[in-house]
């Protein structure tokens, strides 16, 4: 935690080989009517760590605070490991790496629906309900934009 103003706490990610976002804010409302899983809500929040062995150190932080992470899994792309916080907010720690390039090319990249193997025997399922996305060139950058 860097700083806390009341019941708003700042975390700031110190991994500097990160590229996403490396401040996060959690607002404390102990009296607030928990969150109910459904259409539009958030399921879980995730973290990116950048190896197996730094995901490791996490994972062993995490059992030190009293909480119950789930054994690494592999989903292919990266590895996973995910906890609730004692208010029930289910979070994720994934590996960077082996990386959506282990099974088509950097150009190919959002161009078809590619699944890890073990999604293979859904895809139709998911096919129906996945909205169309359409990518539109830009000058240099990919604008991705849903039909719903």
């Amino acid at each position: 935690m860097i700083q806390n103003e009341g019941n708003r706490f700042r975390f700031q990610q110190s991994d500097s080989k990160s590229t996403g976002a490396k401040i996060l804010d959690v607002l404390c409302l102990p009296y607030a009517h928990p969150g109910m899983i459904g259409n539009r809500t958030i399921h879980h929040i995730a973290f990116s760590t950048s190896s197996d062995a730094n995901q490791k150190i996490i994972r062993e932080s995490i059992i030190k605070k009293g909480l119950n992470p789930t054994p690494v899994i592999d989903r292919t792309y990266f590895h996973s490991l995910y906890f609730r916080e004692p208010d029930g907010i289910q979070y994720e720690i994934a590996t960077d790496l082996p990386g959506f390039i282990i099974d088509q090319k950097v150009e190919d990249l959002g161009k078809n629906l590619v699944l890890p193997s073990w999604l293979e025997p859904v895809r139709e399922s998911l096919e129906k309900v996945l909205p169309k996305i359409e990518l539109y060139k830009n000058n240099t950058n990919y604008l991705i934009i849903s039909d719903q």
